[in-house]
């Protein structure tokens, strides 16, 4: 729980790994790699956002009863760090997830084109 970020890292190795060796071990181009990757990216995250949603990390401030979701839990960052115990906030990880939805929607479109 209090890791936050470490997503990016993940990014910055798997680019790392197609230039350097991904693309020579596979014998498939590099870029063709990357748009795999890319294209499996917003699934990924999407479902990484779920942790996210259970954790209270990456939270979102204040709102309304009726838009919000509430933690209760000690250990989660909105009660520990946040101070926003039993309080309505706004899951912004529900946003992201939906964003990361119809980026994977676009993201196969493109795949899906390019391979024909």
């Amino acid at each position: 729980l209090s890791r936050p970020y470490g997503f990016f890292g993940g990014i910055f190795a798997v680019i790392l790994f197609v230039i350097t060796i991904g693309a020579w071990l596979f014998n498939t181009p590099a870029w063709l790699s990357l748009g795999a990757f890319a294209t499996a990216g917003p699934w990924i995250q999407g479902l990484s956002r779920l942790r996210c949603l259970a954790n209270g990390c990456c939270h979102g401030a204040p709102c309304d009863p009726e838009y919000g979701v509430r933690y209760h839990h000690p250990r989660t960052r909105v009660v520990r760090l946040a101070g926003f115990a039993d309080q309505p906030i706004h899951p912004t990880q529900t946003y992201s997830l939906l964003a990361n939805i119809v980026t994977g929607v676009l993201m196969m479109r493109l795949w899906v084109l390019y391979r024909q």
